[in-house]
């Protein structure tokens, strides 16, 4: 239960060997190695969090190209700031 995968899921990464082999515990029966199920699944959160990075990253590239078309796109308009007008 500590990965939230389903048996038949498991099973299918194992084969795919995505996943740690099983131990035979029995004629019927099966388990994992603690240390090896721990392994996978500070893998699983690495590539889970470089992922996140990553879409985060490119979302921000497109979020600044659109800004950078649509400034080219507008006449007249300015991409220098602005000077502040200072009262005296």
């Amino acid at each position: 239960a500590r990965t939230g995968l389903g048996r038949s899921t498991i099973y299918q990464r194992i084969s795919e060997g995505l996943f740690p082999k099983a131990v035979n515990l029995g004629s019927r029966a099966v388990g994992w190695l603690s240390k090896d199920v721990e392994t996978w699944l500070q893998r699983q959160i690495t590539a889970s969090r470089k992922r996140e990075a990553e879409e985060k990253s490119q979302t921000t590239k497109r979020s600044r190209v659109k800004r950078e078309k649509s400034a080219k796109l507008q006449p007249g308009k300015s991409r220098k700031p602005k000077a502040a007008l200072v009262s005296r």
